[in-house]
């Protein structure tokens, strides 16, 4: 264009109107070009799409990508309408909840093969407390006796006159009473009450007996009496019907272990106990003892 404008001298000449003529056609040219480059292919990016399997139970719309010739990303651009309609009842299928089976379940084979434990015969157990020592009453003060009631003014004594004695009646001789007849009196049969008294007092006196032989080799921990430590312990102890012993066991704790294995120290050596009268029925004899550890009390 510019060669064009050069090529004629007489430009300066030019009237307005050829020179607005000319850039007109100019601009023209200008938007012509550009709007045919505009209309000329480019090289377009795709963007990369990404493609998701649903992990349903069956097969259907999964294919193996190894076996099939496109690409994933040609078939995610042209996705067929039938697929997806096809996983939506497979999606609900799968996320469906289980429905529990009515029939009851079967006792497995090795739960009914199993024999059933033999009943264990009950023992009669004898229990035994010792309490707890009372604390000494405080020392009575002037205050808790009560003061002596004012004594009342005496009354002078009237003398009276003895009377004079009178003469006794004469003696009657009555007839003197046929003895009556001595009827020997039935002997007392046994009494069911005082045998079961006389059984109570035997256990009472068999208790008693294991009881002081018990004391002879009790001993307070020193760790526990240098902490002021102390409690209730209970303990189950089974003998033989001659007095040894089979077993012997915490039954309730103390809190304290020192002082419960002092109990059970105690009961090992204190072995074996006296005979089992026969007012105490069992073989063998279970006896519950009860003994109470503390610290020692102190003077007021």
């Amino acid at each position: 264009m510019t060669d064009a404008i050069i090529a004629h001298p007489r430009v300066e000449h030019m009237p307005p109107a050829a020179v607005a003529l000319a850039v007109l056609l100019h601009a023209l040219v200008g938007v012509g070009i550009w709007w045919l480059s505009s209309l000329q292919p480019t090289e377009s990016q795709e963007e990369p799409i990404m493609v998701m399997f649903d992990s349903s139970p069956s097969n259907v719309g999964l294919q193996d990508p190894a076996r099939t010739g496109p690409p994933a990303e040609s078939q995610a651009a042209s996705p067929s309408p039938s697929t997806e309609p096809s996983r939506e009842p497979e999606q609900q299928q799968a996320l469906a909840p289980a429905q529990p089976s009515n029939e009851p379940a079967q006792p497995s084979q090795s739960s009914q093969a199993m024999p059933q434990p033999e009943p264990v015969p009950t023992l009669p157990i004898y229990e035994f407390s010792v309490p707890p020592v009372p604390e000494p009453p405080p020392a009575p003060t002037s205050r808790d006796f009560p003061k002596p009631p004012a004594a009342a003014p005496r009354r002078p004594v009237q003398r009276t006159q003895p009377m004079p004695p009178r003469p006794a009646p004469p003696a009657q001789q009555r007839p003197a009473a046929e003895a009556p007849a001595l009827i020997p009196a039935p002997l007392p049969g046994p009494n069911p009450a005082d045998q079961i008294a006389g059984r109570g007092r035997q256990r009472n006196d068999y208790l008693s007996r294991v009881f002081r032989q018990l004391e002879r080799y009790r001993v307070y921990p020193a760790a526990a009496r240098d902490n002021n430590l102390g409690g209730r312990v209970v303990t189950r102890v089974t003998i033989k019907r001659d007095g040894g012993l089979i077993d012997a066991r915490i039954d309730t704790s103390s809190g304290v272990p020192v002082i419960d294995q002092a109990e059970l120290e105690a009961i090992r050596k204190a072995a074996p106990f006296p005979p089992v009268p026969n007012g105490m029925p069992g073989d063998p004899v279970i006896l519950v003892l009860r003994m109470t550890y503390g610290p020692p009390r102190r003077g007021r």
